[in-house]
Parts: C-alpha cells; structure tokens; sequence
C-alpha cells in the first residue's frame, strides 16, 4: 500500500530535483556548508515537489488511462481516490513548505512557491507547456537554493565596548 503512495510522488522527478537542489546549494555555499541548513532544504523542497507530482498525477488521470505506460497508475486503477490523493498532496505541501519557511528562509519559500504555481497553473490549463514550466521550476530550485545556502554565510556585526564610547 505505501508503495501506491510513494510512486504516486514520481520518484525520478523527485531524484532529478533532489540533485538540482544540492548542486545549487553547494555552489553557493562556496565550501562552508552548513549541513542542518542544506538537510531542511533538500527535506523542504523534496516534499514540496512531491506535493506537486500527487496533483500531476490527480490532473492527468484522464490522459493516463489512455497511455500504455501510465495505465497502471494508482489513481487510473483507482486504488487510491483521487480525493485521498489531493489530502496526500496537501500534507505533504504542507510540510514541505513549513520547513522552507520556518527552517530555512522566506526566500526559499517564495521560490518553492513560485516553482509550483508556475508548473501546476502550466499543468491544470493543460497548455503543453510542461517541458518549460519544469525548466523555470528547475531555474526557480536553483537560484533559491543559492539563497538558501547564502542564509547565515555573513558574520553578525559585533558591538564592543570601543564602539559604545565612540557612540556617546
């Protein structure tokens, strides 16, 4: 039952994310890596891109009972309802866009924010659009995780008892 679950969140996609996040981070980083900072942002991002990959999958159910390869799809076998899976996606978002915001930044949110309306407006209006909307989503993971790694690189100023008497 919980495999149902776990491929309903396309776990390739969640990989190829998974690996733009962490090369993006490191390369902002620039060798001082804070690991809580990059484990909340690859924990973050990875559920808020598995939220988006349940409602995928809720939006294309009409498309996939018709493709060979998506035929065996948990919501096209309807084992699992497409409500179940709607309340997974939600949980799911939830979460993953708590640890952005709480635990990383409010820019990491913005852009995960951004990411998913991008592909879900793209993906619900059923332009065709996917391959862009997920290479401005991939741009959007990136430069966010570029922000996310740059969080607390800078030293807080410190008042000594110097800067105390100048001030007087």
């Amino acid at each position: 039952m919980l495999k149902k679950y776990l491929f309903l969140t396309k776990p390739g996609i969640l990989f190829g994310n998974f690996v733009t996040t962490l090369g993006g981070f490191f390369l902002a980083a620039q060798g001082s890596i804070d690991i809580l900072l990059l484990l909340l942002t690859l924990i973050g991002t990875t559920l808020v891109v598995a939220s988006g990959c349940v409602v995928n999958n809720v939006i294309d159910q009409d498309i996939d009972i018709k493709m060979q390869r998506t035929q065996n799809r948990a919501l096209v076998k309807k084992t699992i309802s497409p409500t179940v899976a709607l309340i997974y996606a939600f949980v799911l978002g939830i979460i993953g866009f708590s640890i952005l915001w709480f635990g990383v930044n409010g820019y990491a949110f913005l852009f995960a924010v951004i990411g998913f309306a991008i592909t879900e407006i793209v993906k619900v209006e059923k332009f065709n659009l996917m391959e862009f909307a997920q290479s401005i989503a991939a741009v959007v993971g990136v430069h966010s995780a570029g922000i996310w790694a740059k969080r607390d690189t800078e030293p807080e100023p410190q008042l000594t008892d110097q800067t105390t008497e100048d001030n007087k």
